[in-house]
């Protein structure tokens, strides 16, 4: 009972109505505290749980003091529970109605909190009714196991007056020797790294408020951290520094680098929602590439592709992991790139490369597409054929898709475009789908466009033949497809705008139209031509065979020229100049490799050939026959048709000819036959002009005023032998019912002169008329001594012509002409001279050589 006074000082007994109780000592035995959080970790539900508390709490009635000791597990999900001990003490209010004041002391001997393993941490808590009410933490906390470790940690905690709620968490972390070998257990699966070796470095930041997201600031560095995976290849150690920003929206990197010792990787930007499945990323930095790297990636380069020297590359990536965009562009300046034993780049000249697309091949990629490739380089080298010559000063831009494969590579709508440097038209253009690049059998489907000109014929690696020029410029262009052990190929020239000659055996100039177009197969280097087609105005080639064999010799070609008219085809023969050749006609040549060279050999089949020789006046019709060929030589089996001129009847001609290539070297024999026909005198007469004395008048000088002069003949045969730029015959013979020759000598075409002997054995009239002929008077009195002596003279008196005597003096009489009689008569003529106007002269039998004059007449019987 409690007495109370009141103001007058009379004690006065005033009964309590409540009912008073006191507790000296609380004991717990088994208790529980759980601890539920979904704000900390959004999307995440953090458990954790205080079991098994045991212990007591004392108060102390004197001081109004309750001291408390408590011992716990505490369970963190880990398979091991740890073992908490809790001391502290609580000062009450003097009307024990409430605490003024509390700390507490918190220890552990072995306390697994996630990330840090193996710890002995110490803490502190203190709170103070009437001053804010805040926790404050700090503790030194050193390991004992896994090496020599040490972290730093301190905090504040501000709870609400009542200790019913935390409202915000300030905290701070430092150490500099932290082994990686503490997170080994809860050490995430997909960083590349060995949790067995490195050590961090770090200093952290944090706050926590029941209101706003917490947010962490920190700078750290990870020293002989050890790669894994297929970043093992990048360097047997690495280091790693960074400073960043992390909130449960958002992970800022402000800059992070990676070394090996110099600087490999640095990257900066952020990761949006890093603890969500739908994370996002949106950073970026530089990378010192390095070539072998890109094989631990899964990235396959062409074997005959090698790169030197380290590429730096700027790069950006943005987008979920499921599907990363990855924007790379690179300086290769710096490095040498070669792609034998096509390209060359070196060391110094420009260049740069882009790389965007989701390409990137990680695990998290689900749906890889083709990066979007171009690449620009200046200064290169290039040569289409393996044994070609290089063609330096190079400009050269590839465009492509490229998908990288686990172990091949595809390259899709591949484009690259060649020019020179100082130019600005492109040389050569390509576009093709490459597939399956760093496999054994990759397929390629492309098409290419080249400027053709004497340049190209050097790039690929041809030799033009002795004595070819070719001026211009065209358009090739090319088509391919199948595998490098197989490729099937096609391409298309325009002809129009090139000028091509090859000596004097062909020419085409420039404007005339044509085109040339092939297909083939190239097969472990094996060059094969299916099908090849030339077409030029009026004529059509077309050709097959093996180009090129596995060794890079040429083996053979054949060319079938269709059926054409020879007047189309002169137009492309300048040393055919002046030769009227028309009609049809066809050919075949092969050519072939030898030890000798390229041999050619085929034949060429006259259908109705017409051959009109205006210089000589002779003209050949309706040829047919077959010329078979074999390296620069000819065989004629048989031609047939006809000739007409001078002389008209049916032809044949047989031979064999060698060094075609030429009428200067051309050698060799032909033989000649005439069937029954006649000689038109008068044609012979305008011919040669010389004989027309002894042709219109000595053959039969009554028939001068006859409106025909026809002489006909039962045949005409001989051979003709041909030898540098001269043709020669000794036994051509004419054979005649009237009339019978025969003539020997040479004809040399180069110079157009005749060296001829002919011997001509007719029958004229003779009598007063022959003796009054002009030129028959002129020969007698210029060799009338020469006659008298050797008694000719006598002998010409029988055919009318009367040798003068000088010492015996004749009137002038009159004498009546005398009956013409028709009379054997032998002429012998040597014509010499141009063939347009040769010189021709009588020849005594008695002047020739005994073996020519036999010659003569054994020809004539």
């Amino acid at each position: 009972m409690t007495v109370v006074t009141d103001g007058g000082g009379s004690p006065r007994v005033r009964p309590e109505n409540r009912v008073k109780f006191s507790i000296n000592e609380v004991k717990f035995v088994e208790g529980r505290v759980d601890w539920i959080d979904e704000k900390i970790m959004p999307g995440t539900v953090v458990e954790r749980s205080l079991k098994q508390i045991a212990g007591s709490l004392k108060r102390n009635s004197q001081d109004n003091f309750i001291s408390g000791n408590l011992t716990a597990r505490l369970d963190t999900g880990q398979p091991k529970d740890h073992l908490v001990h809790i001391d502290g003490q609580a000062a009450l209010a003097e009307d024990l109605s409430s605490l003024d004041r509390i700390a507490i002391d918190v220890s552990a001997d072995s306390l697994g909190l996630k990330p840090f393993y193996v710890y002995l941490p110490r803490a502190k808590a203190t709170w103070e009714k009437g001053v804010v009410a805040r926790l404050t933490l700090k503790t030194d906390l050193k390991a004992t196991s896994r090496g020599a470790a040490h972290l730093n940690v301190q905090g504040d905690v501000q709870v609400s007056q009542d200790l019913s709620a935390i409202q915000r968490v300030q905290a701070s972390a430092e150490t500099d020797m932290l082994p990686l070998a503490i997170f080994k257990e809860s050490f995430p699966s997909g960083v590349p790294l060995n949790p067995e070796s490195g050590t961090i470095k770090a200093a952290i930041k944090g706050e926590w408020n029941a209101v706003d997201q917490w947010r962490l600031q920190s700078a750290m560095s990870l020293e002989d951290a050890v790669p894994t995976g297929v970043y093992r290849g990048i360097a047997s150690k690495i280091s790693l520094w960074a400073r960043a920003k992390l909130d449960p929206k958002q992970l800022l990197l402000d800059n992070m680098e990676i070394r090996e010792p110099d600087k490999l990787v640095s990257i900066r930007g952020k990761v949006s929602s890093p603890f969500l499945e739908d994370r996002s990323v949106d950073l970026q930095g530089d990378v010192s590439l390095r070539t072998e790297w890109l094989k631990h990636f899964g990235i396959q380069l062409p074997k005959a592709l090698h790169i030197k020297g380290a590429i730096p590359l700027r790069w950006k990536a943005r987008g979920r992991p499921e599907k990363l965009w990855l924007d790379v562009d690179g300086d290769i300046s710096a490095t040498a790139i070669e792609w034998m034993p096509y390209l060359e780049k070196a060391s110094g000249n420009k260049g740069n490369i882009s790389v965007k697309g989701t390409f990137f091949p990680w695990k998290k990629q689900k749906n890889l597409e083709p990066a979007i490739v171009t690449a620009d380089m200046m200064g290169a080298r290039v040569r289409l054929n393996s044994q070609g010559p290089w063609v330096p000063g190079l400009a050269m831009r590839l465009d492509s898709r490229v998908l990288l494969k686990p172990n091949t590579t595809d390259l899709r709508d591949t484009s690259v475009a060649v020019r020179r440097s100082t130019e600005s038209a492109d040389m050569l253009t390509a576009k093709a789908n490459i597939l399956d690049v760093g496999s054994t059998d990759p397929k390629i489907d492309g098409t290419a466009t080249q400027a053709f000109n004497s340049d190209t014929i050097a790039m690929i690696g041809l030799r033009l033949p002795p004595g070819a020029v070719m001026t211009g410029n065209a358009p090739l262009k090319a088509k391919f497809a199948g595998t490098p052990a197989a490729l099937t190929w096609s391409l298309e020239l325009p002809l129009t705008h090139l000028d091509i000659s090859i000596a004097q055996a062909f020419r085409k100039y420039g404007g005339v139209a044509g085109s040339l177009n092939a297909t083939g197969k190239l097969s472990e280097q094996e060059l094969d031509l299916t099908s090849g087609r030339l077409s030029l105005p009026g004529l059509l080639i077309v050709g097959r065979g093996v180009l090129r064999d596995r060794k890079g010799s040429f083996q053979e070609i054949t060319l079938d020229m269709k059926k054409a008219d020879l007047r189309d085809l002169l137009r492309y023969l300048p040393s055919a100049t002046g030769t009227k050749l028309s009609g049809l006609a066809e050919a075949t040549v092969r050519l072939s490799q030898s030890d000798k060279g390229i041999v050619p050999a085929g034949f060429v089949r006259l259908l109705a050939v017409n051959c009109k020789l205006e210089t000589a006046g002779w003209n050949l019709e309706k040829v047919k026959g077959t010329i078979e060929t074999a390296g620069g030589d000819a065989e004629i089996p048989e031609l047939t048709g006809s000739i007409q001129g001078p002389v008209e009847g049916p032809l044949k001609v047989k031979g064999s000819l060698k060094d075609i290539s030429s009428l200067d070297t051309l050698n060799g024999r032909i033989s000649l036959e005439v069937g029954q026909g006649r000689i038109r005198a008068d044609r012979l007469k305008n011919l040669l002009k010389g004989v027309q004395v002894f042709v219109g008048t000595l053959l039969d000088p009554q028939a001068a005023d006859m409106k025909s002069d026809i002489l006909e003949f039962q045949s005409i045969s001989g051979d003709i032998n041909l030898k540098s730029g001269t043709a020669s015959t000794d036994n051509l013979r004419l054979k005649g019912a009237e009339v019978s020759a025969a003539m020997i000598g040479n004809v040399r075409w180069s110079s157009s002169q005749l060296d001829l002997l002919t011997r001509i054995q007719t029958v004229t009239a003779v009598g007063d008329v022959l003796g009054k002929i002009p030129a028959v008077q002129k020969f007698v009195k210029k060799h009338e001594e020469l006659l008298k002596i050797t008694g000719l003279g006598k002998e010409l008196k029988r055919f009318g012509i009367d040798v003068a005597d000088s010492r015996e003096a004749k009137p002038e009489t009159s004498e009546p002409v005398k009956t013409p009689v028709k009379t054997p008569v032998t002429v012998v003529l040597k014509i010499r001279g141009s063939t347009s106007s040769p010189e021709v002269a009588p020849v005594l039998e008695t002047a020739l050589e005994k073996t020519t004059l036999a010659r003569l007449k054994s020809l004539m019987n």
